[in-house]
């Protein structure tokens, strides 16, 4: 199974977003639950930066323009560009990570192997 798992996520999608990242929560939660060490804690972490970019990203978008918060107005618009471009940028990174952890345990196992 885990060297199916290797080419899989290897294989990926186009855009450089794969299966991890273009799964339901649900399916992405049921794998990182499985007994399987990837995805794991990079592809969790990935995860989380990007809805933690994103959540910021959204929050600046529903602060700016808004009276009561008007004085913070330049900062608020300044910052919604490096937050909605980190949100973007960790997707990849989700399958990249398992990818990477898969990549390696082949290695290991064929160096193992002699």
């Amino acid at each position: 199974m885990g060297r199916e798992r290797v080419i899989e996520y290897c294989v990926g999608g186009g855009g450089g977003v794969g299966k991890l990242a273009r799964a339901s929560v649900e399916e992405f939660v049921k794998g990182v639950a499985a007994r399987t060490p990837a995805p794991g804690g990079g592809s969790v972490a990935a995860t989380v930066a990007a809805l933690g970019s994103a959540l910021g990203a959204m929050v600046g978008q529903m602060t700016f323009g808004k009276r009561q918060w008007e004085a913070l107005d330049a900062t608020v618009r300044r910052l919604i560009p490096p937050l909605h471009q980190a949100a973007t940028a960790m997707v990849p990174a989700i399958d990249a990570d398992t990818a990477a952890f898969n990549a390696y345990m082949v290695r290991a196992e064929g160096l193992l192997s002699y």
